[in-house]
């Protein structure tokens, strides 16, 4: 089940998984890369997939 930026950034934040200063580069940078931010975040090792499977598919 996929799964919205604005759902990922709250769960992250609530688990305290990343801050949220890194959240907003990391927001940033797939902007610029035309990423997803789950695919991002899973291109640079930030989340796994195992932990996040909805992200290839978002």
């Amino acid at each position: 089940m996929p799964i919205s930026d604005s759902q990922l950034k709250a769960f992250m934040l609530d688990a305290a998984l990343i801050t949220e200063e890194k959240l907003i580069q990391a927001e940033k940078r797939a902007k610029k890369a035309e990423q997803k931010l789950a695919d991002f975040l899973v291109d640079k090792k930030m989340i796994s997939q195992a932990a996040f499977p909805c992200a290839a598919t978002l």
